[in-house]
């Protein structure tokens, strides 16, 4: 298992940046996939990841979902 977190905050405070953690599990040598949540209790953001190892170590790529990205508000 893996612990991931942020640890700057990316966007304007407008745009709504949190600080948030989670982690990840290696699933038969070749996907990385976890959670992560909002560390702030008031924040109520969370999700998940998926991530597809390339066979050269040298490269991870973000997986492909087919729903469409939607911004948290």
């Amino acid at each position: 298992m893996l612990q991931v977190s942020n640890v700057n905050l990316g966007l304007p405070e407008d745009e709504g940046r949190y600080y948030w953690s989670g982690e990840l599990r290696l699933w038969d040598n070749e996907i990385l996939m976890g959670w992560y949540a909002a560390v702030d209790g008031s924040v109520r953001s969370k999700g998940t990841m998926y991530f597809v190892l390339h066979p050269s170590p040298q490269a991870l790529q973000p997986g492909r979902d087919k729903t469409p990205a939607r911004r948290a508000r």
